[in-house]
């Protein structure tokens, strides 16, 4: 995703995990939490994955044809921001030219979702002689977490964690999703991919004593003999690699996660960013030991010590 020029390495860090659980639960999310943000009914979504040449960012975090309620086709842009950025109305407009050029006479209906605790401060208009453009800005803790808490969808539940808790302690907010994130999972897998994902999504919201709580919690709820993909033959090394994966907040691997990611790579078809969504780690680190076992298949246990699961 886009994020603010040169910020600093722990925004940074922040950017690319959340980056990555935004693309997870996108096309899921996006109809409902616009619903709840502007009344807008969507009916019918086709996600474009096109590449903007003329614009500084290439992608779009979202970009889909949209039906609404009212039989109108629209082209729906969203991008997300963690921090202000005093670039963004330009980058706003730059898309916008784009979008306009490959979509003439359609409406274009341009947001910027912020998920910062603070209020956002970005410029959202551009009036000069001869020139008015806007985009909307919408900001996560307008939301009312009791509304994405209700929701049947668990990509909308994750996103309860950035939205207003009111007055309640988060403690008791984090405990109140994970329950309902596990009454909907269908999988222990899927359980333990929303709950890795509610950690990250914490952090940037600076909950960072929250974190322990929720490994804590997850642990508890966690029992890999109830879900059928783990009975089809993983074993304890990855019962091990789940719960040391969890509940280790280092950035180095250990030899027990290290030993639960080869075994996704070997015993499973996922791919390297649902492997990294599982454990909590960077798809470039899964990819590094994909790559080690393809080239050194009898001696790679010795040569992936050591590798790092996060960035530093």
């Amino acid at each position: 995703m886009a994020k603010t020029k040169k910020p600093p390495d722990a925004t940074r860090i922040q950017a690319n995990k959340y980056d990555k659980i935004i693309k997870e639960n996108l096309v899921k999310a996006i109809p409902d939490l616009m619903y709840l943000f502007t009344g807008m009914a969507i009916v019918e979504i086709h996600p474009e994955n096109v590449e903007m040449h003329h614009t500084k960012e290439k992608k779009a975090d979202f970009l889909a044809t949209v039906t609404v309620a009212d039989a109108q086709k629209s082209v729906l842009h969203i991008e997300f921001q963690v921090e202000n950025d005093s670039e963004m109305l330009d980058r706003m407009y730059d898309y916008r030219g784009f979008l306009r050029r490959r979509h003439p006479k359609i409406r274009i209906l341009q947001y910027v979702i912020f998920l910062g605790e603070s209020t956002p401060k970005m410029e959202t208009q551009i009036n000069e002689p001869d020139l008015f453009y806007r985009y909307h800005l919408l900001w996560m803790q307008d939301i009312n977490y009791h509304h994405l808490l209700k929701s049947e969808n668990p990509e909308l539940v994750v996103m309860a964690m950035l939205a207003d808790f009111e007055n309640y302690a988060p403690e008791l907010v984090a405990e109140q999703i994970i329950e309902k994130l596990q009454q909907q999972s269908e999988s222990e897998l899927d359980f333990l991919r929303f709950t890795n994902q509610l950690r990250m999504l914490a952090n940037i919201r600076n909950l960072r004593p929250l974190i322990d709580e929720f490994m804590e919690k997850i642990s508890r709820f966690f029992v890999p003999e109830r879900d059928p993909w783990y009975n089809k033959g993983v074993e304890k090394g990855i019962e091990k690699g789940f719960k040391k994966g969890l509940l280790l907040a280092e950035i180095k691997l250990t030899e027990a996660t290290l030993n639960f990611v080869v075994n996704l790579i070997l015993k499973s078809d996922h791919n390297d960013e649902f492997i990294g969504s599982v454990c909590g780690a960077t798809t470039e680190a899964v990819h590094q030991i994909r790559e080690t076992i393809r080239l050194h298949p009898d001696d790679f246990r010795e040569k992936i010590k050591g590798i790092q699961i996060l960035p530093e």
